[in-house]
């Protein structure tokens, strides 16, 4: 309905135009070597104008949402995701009502997966990043007067081999072991986010942290540090603290395993799904793919809106070109006997070609200049769609102003070229 009202709506300008117009000054108007009503001319370049600036505006934002998704994607999670694959269990209650069951089933997964051929290394985690499967929880620690504060973070149970499956850094301290029974001391892995937080400048291997159990507080030694890696999107900036318990003193029939691997994930799918069912048939396995798909899909709140407004600005830089070259062309048509005169004057098809030029470069000006105000006035709404890049982007705006530039100036050349090509006894012969 909305296209079908504009086009009705500028077919009807120039008809109302023309109920307006004096048959005089028609018949004066049309007379050698004047180019058309003024009114008209006037209205025909600030369309040409409205057409670059608008152009102008969207590229200019477009070009900061593709540098700011492409500094994005260069934005480390804090783990190693290349190669990195994972698997998803929800293990039934009523099969799995047994602590021990639960567990031995944990224990053949991980044994069979890293049988599989390609498989460098597998470990057990909780929950993932970059997912929805995340859990969090209220600790408690001691202050440096001994006073016992709260705060929350989020809390993953992990296997022994899980900070080097995901290629996630040891800072301080040692890795879970053989050591981190159920029977053993309750310990406790954090990571560099919460140490700061909790702990400050002071080190806190050794330090107490503590959850709330039905029988009160369960302390809990820490043993090492971990760097802290992106929970939900790589734009995170803070607020990803988290806690590490050791998955054997975990009871959970809700896990995931992560498979750090050389191969294919295509490779992959078939002997997981193999090696799941010669343990337990009916058990099913899901949500099998790898860490970059869950990256990427994570960005699909920045890369939707991005490839809209690119192709959008794509659309407006094509129709300002169009529109300067209908402009250009349909003046250069109405002087074409000026310029046979000018030619027959003396003036060079180099003179001729500046002229037409420079009639469309001013259009060019204008409309670059009065959309670098409109992308400054867009790039208010599109500030929160922005990581690491600046609304004043030097190099986002020098691209698209030189793109328009080249685009529309190339758009007037056509027809200056024409103009410039026409001999000047055809041109006098042009009523």
């Amino acid at each position: 309905l909305l296209s079908v009202v504009t086009c009705a709506l500028f077919a009807l300008l120039p008809l109302l135009s023309i109920q307006h117009e004096r048959p005089a000054h028609a018949l004066h108007g049309g007379s050698r070597g004047q180019s058309g009503n003024r009114s008209a001319n006037r209205t025909r370049n600030a369309l040409a104008v409205a057409q670059i600036s608008l152009a102008v505006a969207l590229l200019v934002n477009g070009a900061l949402l593709i540098h700011s998704f492409w500094r994005l994607q260069q934005e480390s999670p804090g783990f190693d995701s290349r190669h990195l694959v994972s698997m998803n269990f929800n293990l039934s209650r009523d099969r799995f009502r047994d602590v021990e069951k639960t567990k031995q089933f944990r224990e053949r997964v991980i044994e069979a997966v890293k049988a599989i051929p390609g498989v460098q290394s597998a470990a057990l985690i909780s929950g993932l990043p970059f997912s929805t499967d995340y859990d969090s929880t209220t600790f408690f620690f001691e202050d440096s007067q001994n006073v016992v504060r709260s705060t929350s973070a989020y809390l993953q149970a992990v296997g022994d081999d899980l900070f080097r499956t995901m290629g996630i850094s040891l800072l301080k301290g040692r890795n879970f072991d053989s050591r981190d029974s159920e029977t053993g001391l309750p310990v406790v892995i954090v990571d560099s986010d919460l140490a700061r937080l909790v702990f400050g400048d002071k080190d806190p291997i050794g330090k107490r942290i503590a959850t709330r159990e039905l029988e009160g507080l369960s302390w809990h030694t820490v043993v090492g540090v971990v760097a802290t890696i992106k929970r939900n999107r790589l734009s995170d900036a803070g607020g990803n603290a988290t806690l590490y318990f050791p998955e054997n003193q975990s009871t959970s029939r809700i896990f995931r395993v992560v498979i750090r691997s050389g191969s294919d994930i295509g490779n992959l799918i078939g002997p997981l799904r193999e090696g799941v069912a010669r343990i337990d048939p009916e058990q099913p396995v899901w949500g099998i793919t790898t860490m970059d798909a869950r990256i990427y899909q994570s960005l699909a709140e920045r890369r939707t809106p991005m490839l809209l407004l690119v192709l959008f600005a794509g659309c407006a830089l094509a129709l300002s070109g169009i529109g300067i070259y209908a402009v250009i062309a349909f003046s250069v048509s109405r002087r074409t006997s000026e310029f046979g005169v000018r030619m027959s004057l003396g003036a060079t098809r180099e003179t001729i070609l500046r002229l037409v030029l420079r009639d469309g470069a001013r259009l060019v000006i204008v409309g670059v200049a009065i959309g670098s105000a409109l992308a400054l006035l867009l790039g208010q709404i599109l500030r929160s769609q922005l990581f690491g890049v600046s609304m004043i982007d030097p190099l986002s705006i020098a691209c698209t102003v030189i793109a328009v530039i080249a685009t529309t100036l190339f758009a007037c050349w056509i027809p200056a070229r024409r103009a410039a090509a026409t001999s000047p006894l055809q041109a006098l012969r042009c009523e």
